[in-house]
């Protein structure tokens, strides 16, 4: 499992609207970690993590990753703790090279 490099890095989330409602943030991805220039393929390789350490793989299903409060803030800062979050899980078979995929969020409101 790999750790971020940047305890810094999080998502803000800003919320304008007048009356600040609970929101839940998903993530997905359409396509796994895969290296350009081989076409080699990381399954399951793109993972949350939650506080209890439960792990989930990052699919094209949306993936509930994070939840405000009652009444939203207007700004919401969401950082993880390095071993927490959507982390790298290498797999035994993976070779040396550059992986990329790209992460969908889905931000929505939820009723009360």
């Amino acid at each position: 499992m790999v750790k971020r490099k940047d305890a810094t890095t999080g998502i803000t989330v800003s919320d304008m609207r007048s009356k600040k409602e609970a929101w839940e943030l998903r993530a997905r991805i359409e396509e796994p970690l895969k290296d350009e220039r081989t076409g080699k393929v990381l399954d399951d390789a793109l993972v949350y993590k939650d506080e209890t350490g439960k792990l989930s793989n990052l699919t094209s299903e949306s993936l509930l990753v994070y939840q405000s409060g009652a009444l939203g803030e207007e700004e919401t800062e969401i950082k993880w703790p390095e071993d927490q979050g959507i982390l790298v899980n290498i797999p035994a078979n993976a070779s040396a090279s550059s992986y990329q995929t790209k992460i969908y969020w889905d931000l929505a409101s939820t009723p009360d």
